[in-house]
């Protein structure tokens, strides 16, 4: 895969995957995995409705991601180092967040808070159940699965 040729697809992209809310909120990455998945149309005309295929599905998500991660500041001149880092990054807060399910060692704990506090932001409290915590787990898998076929990315 050309990085550059991605990295000018973003920049075309942005704006158009990587959309704000009324409160000028980012969208969720997941919520537009959920409305794409799920072939519904969220309150943000288009999604859903524009994503014709699971390749597009993909292509779309991993554009979300990396505009996300990056803060929605990727150009060109972002590096491929720092793209694959990006790649490096998901999958180990997968591993981590994976194992800690598996394990609930306490030293994976901080991380795995981590991650519960991004995916729900102000909305995380003694409210938030185990099944939308469990949720949230299935979003990471899916969306970790997603740049890891989008990049060719063979895990164990």
């Amino acid at each position: 895969m050309d990085m550059n040729q991605f990295k000018q697809h973003l920049q075309n992209v942005d704006g158009i995957l990587y959309r704000t809310t009324k409160n000028t909120k980012p969208t969720p990455v997941t919520q537009v995995h959920e409305d794409a998945w799920s072939g519904t149309d969220s309150d943000d005309p288009g999604v859903g409705s524009t994503v014709k295929n699971e390749s597009t599905t993909v292509e779309a998500e991993v554009s979300s991601y990396l505009n996300s991660y990056f803060g929605d500041s990727i150009t060109e001149d972002t590096t491929d180092e720092e793209i694959m880092e990006a790649v490096v990054d998901i999958n180990n807060t997968r591993m981590v967040v994976n194992e800690y399910l598996e394990t609930e060692d306490e030293n994976l704990e901080g991380a795995v808070n981590e991650y519960f506090d991004n995916y729900f932001g102000d909305s995380l409290n003694e409210d938030i159940s185990e099944d939308d915590l469990l949720e949230a787990v299935s979003n990471l898998n899916a969306l970790c699965d997603m740049v890891n076929e989008y990049f060719d990315i063979e895990m164990e």
